[in-house]
């Protein structure tokens, strides 16, 4: 079965400066004070209008290893965040066969990756945000991230 997810998290009040920028987007509420925009079909239009008008499609280049999400775009989204840290993560996985990615910036500054791994990253990069593991669990299941599928179902 696949799971898939391309989301960004952060406090509340990052991520609804976010979501002016990501016109028709949703911010939801997950434990521990974090938010998420998830990265879907109508976030990723609204990404790709932080373009430059004469950049055509995703310009991942070495050490880019995200697919939804292009370089200068994530640059300029994490600008108008503001204040406070967010993180953007990639998980794909269908079987056994996958991985996930994840960047994290603090008051608009890249501080955490990108990096890219079969598993663990976005467990990584939850704890940069301040995340704590409860008790029998980690990370990515404290903030309930395997409750859909598909990023289409947030």
């Amino acid at each position: 079965m696949a799971y898939v997810l391309s989301a960004f998290l952060g406090d509340r009040e990052a991520m609804s400066r976010l979501a002016q920028h990501l016109t028709g987007c949703r911010v939801l509420e997950l434990p521990q004070g974090v938010a998420m925009i998830p990265f879907n079909e109508v976030a990723r239009r609204a990404a790709g209008a932080w373009l430059p008008r004469d950049q055509a499609g995703d310009d991942a280049g070495p050490g880019w290893p995200f697919s939804d999400l292009a370089r200068e775009a994530a640059e300029n989204l994490a600008r108008v965040a503001g204040l406070g840290k967010i993180i953007y993560v990639e998980v794909e996985y269908f079987g056994n066969a996958g991985g996930q990615s994840a960047i994290g910036w603090q008051d608009g500054r890249c501080c955490f990756g990108p990096k890219d791994a079969p598993a663990g990253i976005v467990n990584e990069a939850v704890r940069f945000l301040g995340v704590q593991a409860a008790t029998g669990q980690d990370e990515f299941d404290t903030l309930g991230l395997g409750a859909h599928r598909r990023t289409e179902e947030w």
